[in-house]
């Protein structure tokens, strides 16, 4: 009691302050935490910041602050154990931003609003007195405990986890009561850099993992797939199938960006199908908005997707010999950038990879060939050099001058001759 009458008797004398109202440069708006000291005879607040809470502002001196840009501070927004925002008695970004910092810097990525969960991209693997097993606990080597999916429930610790058990409790019923309600949908949305693409990977991950420990129970015991280590594809069950897919989309669909070293450049619709006793019988994945500029440039310190570095790095010295491949440095559009390697991504190992991931997703040997040598082409199309002509009639053309490419692209693209490759990426204009 004695520590929540101390709250609420500080509660009353603080303040949020809006930082755009303090004659500060400062990259960013935020609201910080202030103490109440009267009112001048203008009747603005007077308010000090405890200690140097903002560089170039002395938290000794109290300042002047009109009351619009202030917000009333409630005592459940300075609840250390608070991680549920909606759970305030009153809300704004101020409490918000406070909560999520606060909860960060103990540790603890995750924030819960409701039925919303924020994650804070701790941009390195977490392992601390908040995780002591690990972010990714208890699923182990694929594997989940079935006794501890009711940590991700309702009212416990927020997790990414949590979204997939709401999502499965909902479809199905509590626990394993198979009395299904209605479809459910998982959105994961955020800037650049802000951890997408790891939160779906591990959504996907929690609906996988729980699947096969109904199964484990089903079949009376037996050795869950996660425990497996070498099987056949065709003995892989669909939710091996559907994470497995990631590798190769990612390959094809991700790039380095300056903010973020995979970041993905298109959207994607991932949809699951479960059977009435919660199998998961098919998936469907629809990608969209793919950012096919990046092909034609990239920024400084930025790459081309994933998939030409990935080959290049890769691919056995024979088979880039066939297809008329030479060093990464030797083609334009991967390199204005000027960035052609990244020291977290291992490509020869991402390369192994994206080719066990097609042959997964059934693309045999012929088809991804087929694939290789369409890159390559586009590889080859970007080292063509044009020379602008006139024709006899005085129309405007351009010819290639280094028809040597162009027979590789050309080849490659499996086109029958350079003039057809000429008409096909050039235009006459008149």
């Amino acid at each position: 009691m004695a520590d929540e009458i101390g709250i609420h008797e500080m509660a009353t004398s603080m303040v949020w302050v809006s930082t755009s109202s303090l004659s500060v440069d400062l990259q960013k708006h935020e609201w910080l935490l202030a103490e109440r000291d009267g009112t001048d005879d203008k009747g603005r607040l007077k308010v000090i910041f405890n200690g140097n809470a903002l560089p170039g502002v002395d938290g000794t001196r109290a300042k002047k602050i009109s009351e619009k840009n202030t917000l009333f501070v409630d005592s459940s927004q300075l609840d250390d154990d608070q991680d549920d925002v909606a759970l305030m008695n009153s809300f704004s970004a101020a409490p918000l931003v406070h909560v999520t910092r606060r909860r960060f810097r103990d540790g603890k990525i995750h924030t819960r609003v409701g039925d919303i969960i924020i994650v804070i991209n701790p941009y390195t693997y977490v392992e601390n007195r908040a995780y002591p097993n690990g972010i990714d606990y208890p699923i182990v080597g694929g594997a989940l405990d079935k006794s501890l999916r009711s940590r991700f429930s309702r009212d416990q610790q927020p997790h990414v986890y949590s979204i997939a058990e709401a999502a499965l409790t909902e479809l199905f019923g509590p626990a394993n009561a198979k009395s299904g309600t209605r479809d459910q949908s998982c959105m994961v949305s955020g800037e650049s850099g802000a951890g997408k693409t790891e939160a779906c990977k591990r959504i996907m991950k929690y609906l996988a993992a729980v699947v096969d420990i109904e199964r484990h129970s089903a079949d009376g015991g037996a050795t869950p797939r996660t425990a497996r280590h070498s099987r056949s594809i065709d003995d892989l069950s669909m939710e091996d199938k559907i994470l497995k897919c990631n590798p190769f989309l990612e390959a094809f669909g991700n790039a380095k960006t300056t903010r973020n070293d995979n970041s993905s450049r298109f959207g994607k619709f991932v949809k699951i199908q479960y059977s009435g006793i919660g199998a998961i019988i098919g998936s469907r994945i629809e990608q969209y908005l793919l950012e096919k500029a990046r092909l034609a440039h990239q920024g400084p310190n930025e790459r081309c997707f994933h998939i030409f570095y990935f080959m290049l790095a890769g691919m056995g010295a024979s088979e880039k010999k066939s297809l008329m491949l030479k060093d990464v440095s030797e083609y334009p559009m991967l390199n204005f950038g000027r960035c052609t390697t990244i020291d977290t991504i291992d490509e020869p190992q991402e390369w192994a990879e994206v080719q066990e991931s097609l042959n997964v997703a059934g693309i045999d040997a012929s088809n991804r060939k087929d694939m290789w040598k369409m890159l390559a082409g586009i590889l080859q199309l970007s080292e063509i050099n044009w020379e602008d002509k006139h024709s006899t009639t005085g129309d405007a053309e351009a010819t290639v001058t280094n028809k040597d490419i162009s027979q590789c692209a050309t080849h490659n693209l499996g086109l029958a001759s350079l003039p057809t490759l000429q008409g096909d990426v050039s235009t006459v204009c008149v």
